[in-house]
C-alpha cells in the first residue's frame, strides 16, 4: 500500500494517496514504512496547498530518522513552505549540498528543481535547469531528467521559439518513456512542448504522428476535450493538404480524419 500511495501521489491522485497512507499508519509499527508515508503525505498536502498539514507531515518524517535521505527530502519541503523566511533559499542550497555529499542524488536534484522554480531571473533559471538536466542524466535520476528537459524545452521555446536538435531528441525520448507510464501531468506537458516544436517548424507529418499516438492515450482516459483542441489546431494547419493522394496514402492523416469526423458527429449529437 505504501508503494501504491507513492504511485498515486506521482499521478496527482492526492486524496486517494492520503487515504492509503493513513491506513498504513493506523496498522503498521515499521519505522521505515511510517517515515515513507509521512513523506508521501507531506508531498500530497503540498500538492493540495494544505500548507500546515504538509509541514506537520514533513516534520514527522524528519523526526523518525534525522539522518535518513527521506528526512532530507522532508526538510526541503518544510523549508520550501516557509515563504516568509528570508534565509529560505540559503537553507535549501545548504540542504542540496548536504544531499549531494551523502550521494542522495535524487533528493539533491529534487531540491535543485525547487530552487530553480524559485528563481525569478530567466537567464539564471535556464542555466539552473540546464545544469539539473545534465546532472540528473549523470546520476541516473530518470524522473528529474525528464522533468528538467521538458521544462528546459519550454523555456527555450518561450525565449527563442526553437529547441536544438539534441534537446529535441531528449524530449522525444521523454515522450516515449512517459507514453508507457501513468504520469499524466508530465505526459501532457511533454506532448505540448513537442507539439509547439513541430507546429513552429510546420512539420505536418510529425504533428500527425504525434497526434495519433497521443490521441490513443486521450481516448483511453476519456480526454475528449483535449483531443478536440488538437484536432482544431491541426485542422487549421492542414488546410487543403487533407485532400488528394496525400490524404489517401498517409496512415497518420487517415487516422486524423477519422477522429475529426468522430468529433464532428459527437458535437452534433
Amino acid at each position: 500500500r505504501t508503494e501504491f500511495a507513492k504511485a498515486l501521489r506521482m499521478t496527482r491522485k492526492f486524496e486517494r494517496a492520503i487515504q492509503l497512507c493513513e491506513q498504513v499508519q493506523a496498522t503498521s509499527q515499521n519505522k521505515k514504512l511510517l517515515q515513507s508515508t509521512h513523506l508521501t503525505l507531506a508531498m500530497c498536502y503540498e500538492g493540495l496547498e494544505r500548507t500546515n498539514e504538509a509541514s506537520q507531515s514533513a516534520n514527522a518524517c524528519s523526526q523518525l530518522d534525522l539522518r535518513s535521505n527521506l528526512a532530507l527530502q522532508a526538510r526541503a519541503i518544510d523549508i520550501g513552505l516557509k515563504t516568509n523566511d528570508s534565509d529560505r533559499i540559503t537553507k535549501l542550497r545548504r540542504l542540496e549540498a548536504q544531499a549531494r555529499k551523502k550521494k542522495a542524488f535524487v533528493v539533491a536534484n529534487n531540491i535543485a528543481m525547487r530552487l530553480a522554480h524559485e528563481c525569478t531571473d530567466p537567464a539564471a533559471k535556464m542555466q539552473q535547469v540546464s545544469a539539473i538536466s545534465e546532472q540528473a542524466v549523470m546520476d541516473g535520476d530518470h524522473h528529474n531528467a525528464i522533468r528538467s528537459i521538458i521544462q528546459l524545452a519550454k523555456m527555450h521555446l518561450n525565449g527563442f521559439g526553437i529547441v536544438a536538435v539534441p534537446m529535441l531528441a531528449r524530449l522525444i525520448d521523454a515522450y516515449h518513456y512517459l507514453y508507457g507510464e501513468d504520469l499524466q501531468s508530465l505526459f501532457r506537458t511533454c506532448h505540448a512542448a513537442l507539439w509547439r516544436v513541430f507546429e513552429g517548424q510546420h512539420e505536418i507529418e510529425n504533428l500527425l504522428r504525434l497526434f495519433r499516438y497521443s490521441s490513443l492515450k486521450w481516448r483511453v482516459r476519456g480526454l475528449d476535450a483535449t483531443e478536440t483542441e488538437y484536432i482544431e489546431r491541426l485542422s487549421r494547419m492542414l488546410g487543403d493538404r487533407a485532400h488528394g493522394d496525400f490524404g489517401r496514402t498517409n496512415r497518420e492523416l487517415a487516422y486524423f480524419l477519422a477522429r475529426t469526423s468522430h468529433a464532428i458527429r459527437s458535437a452534433n449529437e
